[in-house]
């Protein structure tokens, strides 16, 4: 063992390294405890697996009991193709027997038939349809209308 001063005159004494083989690669045992440390992230590692599938396990339960307690919209319940949901039906016309889709595809296709055919919106102020693929011709040809512009008043920022 060695002795040494320091700057203010204060002795130190170098510790005892003769059981180390080489002390320039030597390290304090005492300052990690590396079995404890990987034991440490080994529970870690396992807690982190298990909750993740722990949490995956409720989410399924979860899922399949809110879809079991969902409420069925009343035409999927126990509705046929030919059979009426019980009353009142929103959908149906009074004295209607016809089902909402059946309504909505007739809709649809009056609604088509007035968009793609030629009539009379007024006949005594003279205004008439035309079919839309007419109409969007007509605007492609004759552009749309547009305003007159007014001249703007000379103002002391534009003289």
């Amino acid at each position: 063992m060695g002795n040494a001063t320091d700057h203010k005159g204060h002795r130190w004494e170098t510790p005892d390294v003769s059981h180390i083989r080489n002390p320039e690669t030597a390290h304090e045992s005492s300052d990690v405890n590396v079995p404890l440390i990987a034991k440490f992230i080994g529970i870690l590692a396992a807690s982190i697996v298990v909750i993740g599938l722990a949490m995956w396990a409720m989410f399924r339960y979860f899922e399949a009991r809110e879809k079991a307690a969902e409420a069925r919209p009343p035409s999927v319940v126990g509705i046929g193709r030919d059979k009426l949901p019980p009353q009142p039906r929103l959908q149906g016309a009074p004295g209607s027997e016809k089902l909402p889709l059946q309504e909505m595809e007739e809709m649809r296709k009056k609604n088509e038939a007035i968009l793609s055919s030629y009539g009379w919106v007024d006949q005594n102020a003279g205004l008439v349809r035309i079919p839309i693929e007419e109409a969007m011709k007509l605007v492609v040809e004759r552009g749309l209308p547009v305003r007159p512009q007014t001249p703007q008043p000379a103002t002391e920022s534009n003289q």
